[in-house]
């Protein structure tokens, strides 16, 4: 077991060496590279670096313009920094780097002259995108108007490559500090003519920048407080303070649904989110109160802040900067993130919900006690270094003996915890239901999120995060336990044999008895030919098997629909035999045939219409009554379509068999009439037009049950005191359809037994 607390290094920055005490000129100016060494900014032109956390400095380089903005490559190890005097017109703008692989070497990275009448570079930055640098700075442009500009290093120039106009003539828009996402960065700049604020991002694929925002009722407080810090998953946070009443408020920006949304009142600086190392114990960027002596740390993949700890026992003083490991009081005393689990004497906690830790407490000696407080939140690593416990510690007693008990409860320390309030009730139609799951919950499989669709509700759902109590057995595999992060660790299957399960689908025949023959769906099937519903087929729950027994017939059945245009559908698809039979799958106009999918022998073709048919894939069956997965995704104003064979894409833009003059209204699955003694299997037919249906959604299995079964859901505030923990109610889950995302948020999937996305 790992745990850590900020404590005391007992000594003043600087205190070890001849430069008096050494201070970040501000605290985005000070950070930690890859092997504890301490650099900063001082004083505007000075770089110092400390191998002992602080406690002496040496200065690496003296320049003669002032630092404006830092970059630290993780990878190449390298510092780059880009400086400007805010009121010299002669002066240029330089980007230098220093090379920590190479004794620290200072190497000057070329320069740009501004604008005569753009003197202030107070807001400039350096960021990287890919391989490619850039610095942000601002410009004139015609008729004098001012306004930001990105500059991309092209060795050995820097050239301009995104303007945008953002003020009048004569004035000095001020961009301030960069985070990138992906390919995209965002800043804040502020407007000296009109003291607006805007949300600015730099799409470097086009380039282009733009503004996403733009408010008058805030204003920029300090360069601190300019920080922008990506969760993660699909939010940016900052801090802004209200003209109203001058207060700081915490600030999240939706990056997907290009909304703002005011979270509270925070006097907060955040460590910029480029310095942190992102690795255990380090996962997430830590903060500061402006104003107390409390550290925060943003919480991943939830847009919100978590109380690190309450260090007002250790320190007098406000905080001056804070890295991965090391925090600063204004005062210059240094102060380190301390393993020391062994100060715990025990500690127990339970695994509530599949495998999250619900409750428990910790005993410390009174020699310890000092280092927790009633308040403070906890991290727990287990030896693994997996983050196995995070929590808050609600309350400190002390025991008959002497000892110290800490009582600890997971997910209720957040600071702030994202709110989610709809009414949904058990008549709602699925997409609503999933709504409720998409945006209130967050799962992860492995390094890919989960995310569980169309559950029924009966009763009004507040406060994310719920998780579900059968998830794992939807899912049909051992869950040891789940990160507080909502991160799902699993394990194969052991050899357990897997159930043959549902697969979330249009037409997944979940409610047709075994024999009979589909509802939703005509049959005109010939003698001794038969299209009906089987128990299960190759994990399978409740697949259609059409069965051929006349040579010179076939069997065959249609379901139809209202005129679709540039749909995409989703099967299944078996055979019996792989050296006798022909299945189709195909889409009609009318009567009119429009696309055919067909398997024949191992292959899988797809049909021209008076030339030969294309193989789409050779060998594909490699054993029979194995289903395989093929998505079509049409095309009708090229008359075309592209097909997917266990999601690779095998055919692109392949020719309509006829054109369609609408679009499709009928798919048909049938056999050929020309053989005879065998079967075609169907399954797990999802259309895109049907609003229950996400494509993809037939990629994971899940199961069913027909029953009101209790399921446990996650420490809500409002009843936590009643129940600790979680509470037990019946839901009753009518569906559980699971699809997998990966951490960039996309949907392809994975389609079970393939690998393949």
């Amino acid at each position: 077991m790992l745990t850590r607390i900020l404590r005391s290094l007992g000594f003043v920055s600087g205190s070890g060496g001849g430069h008096g005490i050494v201070r970040p000129e501000d605290g985005t100016k000070f950070l930690e590279v890859a092997n504890g060494d301490l650099w900063l900014a001082r004083g505007d032109t000075l770089i110092y670096k400390s191998t002992n956390k602080g406690l002496s400095w040496s200065p690496i380089a003296n320049r003669t313009d002032d630092i404006r903005g830092m970059f630290y490559d993780r990878t190449a190890n390298i510092i780059y920094c880009v400086e400007a005097k805010e009121d010299s017109v002669l002066d240029d703008r330089k980007v230098f780097y220093i090379d920590l692989d190479d004794s620290d070497n200072v190497v000057e990275m070329g320069s740009w002259t501004p604008p005569l009448s753009v003197i202030d570079a107070s807001g400039m930055d350096i960021f990287k995108i890919g391989s490619d640098f850039y610095v942000t700075d601002i410009f004139e442009g015609p008729a004098a108007v001012t306004g930001i500009q990105i500059r991309k290093w092209n060795d050995p120039n820097w050239d301009q490559v995104a303007t945008l106009v953002t003020d009048i003539a004569g004035q000095r828009p001020t961009p301030f500090l960069v985070t990138v996402v992906g390919t995209d960065a965002y800043f804040l700049q502020e407007n000296t003519s009109s003291n607006n604020i805007d949300l600015l991002k730099f799409d470097s694929t086009g380039p282009t920048l733009t503004s996403i925002f733009a408010t008058g009722a805030y204003q920029l407080d300090t360069v601190e407080t300019t920080v922008i810090v990506y969760d993660d998953s699909d939010n940016l946070t900052f801090i802004l303070n209200k003209d109203a009443d001058g207060l700081n408020y915490l600030q999240r920006w939706n990056i997907t649904g290009a909304s703002i949304t005011e979270l509270g009142r925070f006097d907060v600086v955040f460590m910029r989110d480029g310095f942190n190392s992102g690795v255990v114990p380090n996962e997430s960027v830590k903060g500061f109160g402006l104003t107390d002596e409390k550290i925060y740390e943003i919480k991943p993949k939830h847009g919100s802040i978590i109380l690190r700890q309450d260090a007002s026992g250790i320190t007098d003083d406000n905080w001056e900067a804070i890295s991965d490991n090391i925090a600063m009081n204004v005062d210059g005393d240094m102060f380190e993130f301390t393993e020391v689990s062994n100060e715990i004497d025990e500690i127990e906690y339970d695994y509530g919900i599949i495998g999250i830790p619900q409750v428990g407490f910790f005993i410390a000696h009174p020699d310890f006690q000092t280092n927790w407080n009633k308040g403070d939140s906890i991290k727990i690593y287990d030896q693994f270094d997996v983050l196995e416990f995070w929590g808050i510690i609600k309350d400190k007693s002390r025991d008959d003996r002497g000892f110290y008990r800490f009582d600890i409860d997971s997910f209720g320390n957040e600071v702030y915890r994202v709110q989610y309030d709809n009414d949904y009730s058990a008549d709602d139609l699925d997409t609503k239901q999933k709504d409720i799951i998409d945006n209130a919950c967050d799962f992860c499989y492995r390094s890919s999120s989960i995310v569980g669709t169309t559950t029924t509700f009966d009763y009004k759902y507040k406060r994310a995060i719920a998780y579900l109590f059968y998830l794992g057995r939807f899912l049909e595999r051992q869950i040891p336990y789940i990160e507080p992060d909502g991160l799902i660790h699993t394990e194969a299957y052991d050899g357990q044999t897997k159930q043959a399960q549902f697969y979330g689908a249009t037409y997944n025949f979940k409610d047709d008895d075994d024999g009979a023959e589909p509802s939703g769906w005509v049959s005109n099937n010939d003698a001794n030919c038969t299209s009906t519903i089987i128990s299960d087929l190759d994990g399978h729950k409740k697949v259609l098997k059409l069965t051929d027994n006349n040579g010179a017939g076939k069997a065959e059945i249609t379901n139809s629909y209202s005129i679709q245009t540039d749909a995409t559908i989703e099967i299944y698809i078996a055979k019996s035999d792989l050296t006798n039979g022909v299945g189709y799958f195909e889409t009609y106009e009318n009567v009119t045939l429009i696309t055919r999918i067909y398997v024949f022998e191992d292959d899988i073709l797809a049909g021209v219409n008076g030339a030969p048919d294309t193989v789409v894939k050779a060998a594909a069956f490699s054993a029979t009554d194995t289903l395989i997965h093929i998505k079509i995704v049409l095309n009708s104003s090229a008359n075309t379509y592209d097909i997917y064979v266990d999601g690779i894409l095998e055919a692109n833009n392949h020719a309509y068999f006829n054109n369609s003059v609408n679009g499709i209204n009928k798919t048909t699955v049938r056999t050929i009439d020309s053989h005879t003694g065998f079967s075609v299997y169907y399954d797990a037919i999802g259309n895109s037009f049907d609003p229950a249906y996400t494509v993809g959604d037939n990629s994971v299995g899940w199961e069913l049950s027909n029953h009101w079964q209790n399921a446990h859901f996650i420490d809500i505030p409002d009843i936590r005191d009643i129940q600790p923990g979680y509470f037990e109610g019946n839901t009753g889950i009518t569906r559980a359809t699971v699809r997998y995302k990966d951490n960039t948020l996309s949907t392809k999937p994975t389609i079970p037994g393939s690998g393949k996305t």
